[in-house]
């Protein structure tokens, strides 16, 4: 249980942390219009960091790794919706439904990679235990 809980917090870590980075770095505001080439940069970081944090969670998981994704990524749309709640009319509005929409789905989606390289790895352990 406890390891379960921390994977799903340090999943959610990652794609926080990925996401704040960005901004953070560039001196970009998330709250202001931004040019199209950021929205883009945006984009794609946010989508890498949601496939990351699902990995992350798979892999410190180590078991039931789709369920593992499925709660981070209803971390990351709840957070997304929480702050849709707070700030109703703010230009982070489209933040918010890509977050809820594109980002929290990969989450899931890469706590499903880790988990399908995971048989082929037990495979073949039980396969060299065969042959020794």
């Amino acid at each position: 249980m406890i390891r379960s809980v921390g994977a799903v917090l340090a999943g959610y870590a990652v794609f926080w942390l990925g996401n704040a980075l960005l901004f953070v770095i560039t001196g970009k505001d998330p709250r202001a219009e931004n040019p199209l080439e950021f929205v883009m940069l945006w984009l794609g970081n946010g989508m890498l960091c949601g496939v990351l944090a699902g990995l992350v969670a798979g892999w410190l998981a180590r078991r039931s790794h789709g369920l593992h994704g499925l709660a981070v990524s209803a971390c990351i749309a709840a957070g997304a919706a929480i702050a849709m709640t707070i700030d109703p009319i703010g230009a982070t509005q489209f933040l918010q439904w890509v977050t809820i929409i594109v980002f929290a789905p990969l989450a899931w989606l890469g706590a499903a990679i880790w988990g399908r390289r995971q048989p082929l790895r037990d495979q073949r352990a039980s396969a060299a235990d065969v042959e020794a």
